[in-house]
């Protein structure tokens, strides 16, 4: 009885060496691709916060001086305030830059597209390159529309 358990020493810590980096290896996975996920939510949430900033840049002009059925926008004033919004926004510390790609505006509705890039924390060291685009969009639409 003793002799087969002498025999079977060791098994275990070579099965805990083998482990090793297989987990390991998943911990980086893991944390990159949760990285990229928050980040992606922040993008889209800073593309939110614009396209409803773009969307209370109301014309003033055309709403006095006519009766529309509709609240309009000022689709210059949009653009302005989409790109103060951005530029206000910071995403997190591993965002170098946030580009507004597009807006577009039909006087009722303003969409904004932004884009980034994400520094991800481990796969600079396997050769991977370590920079991911991320992009974000958003439409909203004027009150009272």
């Amino acid at each position: 009885m003793m002799r087969g358990l002498r025999q079977e020493q060791g098994s275990v810590t070579t099965l805990v060496i083998g482990m090793v980096p297989v987990l390991l290896g998943l911990v980086v996975v893991l944390t990159d691709l949760s990285v990229l996920y928050i980040h992606k939510r922040s993008l889209a949430a800073a593309a939110d916060n614009a396209a409803v900033a773009g969307a209370q840049s109301v014309d003033l002009e055309t709403f006095y001086t006519t009766s529309p059925s509709r609240l309009p926008l000022n689709c210059s004033a949009s653009r302005r305030a989409i790109s103060r919004q951005v530029g206000a926004s910071k995403v997190d510390k591993r965002t170098p830059r946030i580009t507004v790609v597009s807006t577009t505006c039909d006087g009722s509705t303003v969409g904004v597209q932004l884009r980034s890039q994400v520094i991800l924390p481990f796969s600079q060291h396997f050769g991977v390159k370590p920079q991911v685009q991320v992009a974000g969009s958003a439409r909203a639409r004027s009150p009272l529309s």
